[in-house]
């Protein structure tokens, strides 16, 4: 009876230790998922600083534009009074509107 006992505990500790070696290959797949996700935030968040950098660029060179317009526009507006005498009450009465 003492031998079988043994040998029952033996087989317990063997399932055991096989569980622990199972577990822990479970956890070293686990964490190399971790990492895999973590590297691809990692690029994703340089991807997102590259896009931002090229908005910010694109929207100073649009500021840009619209000030070479805006002068434009105001190098024309003598002409167009002379032209047209109503023009500053017409503008009004569409923006009252």
């Amino acid at each position: 009876m003492g031998f079988e006992k043994g040998k029952k505990e033996d087989e317990r500790r063997l399932t055991m230790n096989y569980q622990l070696y199972l577990l822990n290959a479970k956890v070293f797949y686990k964490q190399a998922l971790v990492w895999i996700a973590a590297q691809d935030a990692a690029l994703a968040i340089e991807q997102l600083e590259k896009t931002a950098n090229q908005s910010m660029s694109h929207y100073v060179d649009s500021l840009q534009a619209i000030g070479v317009s805006l002068e434009n526009v105001l190098a024309y507006i003598p002409k167009a009074l002379e032209k047209n005498v109503d023009l500053k009450k017409d503008l009004l009465d569409i923006l009252e509107a």
